[in-house]
């Protein structure tokens, strides 16, 4: 599993979007959902010296919105 950091940049002033992946060192089924969101909170704080706009998304997280915009898309 793992966590993505994505950082939107500022293209006005030349910083371009980028992201950073954490390789988890837990599955999910195997952790507590607090314990997803307390890792998911301090690597955002570790990456907001980068850029404090960014945001992060597991895998799982970012599977499940394709999902739902894929079913959106079909029932339009």
């Amino acid at each position: 599993m793992k966590l993505t950091i994505y950082d939107r940049g500022d293209e006005s002033v030349g910083i371009f979007p980028r992201q950073f992946e954490i390789q988890c060192p837990f599955d999910k089924d195997d952790i507590e959902q607090s314990d997803l969101d307390f890792f998911k909170s301090e690597a955002e704080l570790l990456f907001a010296e980068f850029d404090s706009a960014s945001y992060s998304m597991y895998d799982f997280e970012y599977e499940e919105m394709i999902r739902k915009e894929n079913e959106l898309i079909e029932n339009c």
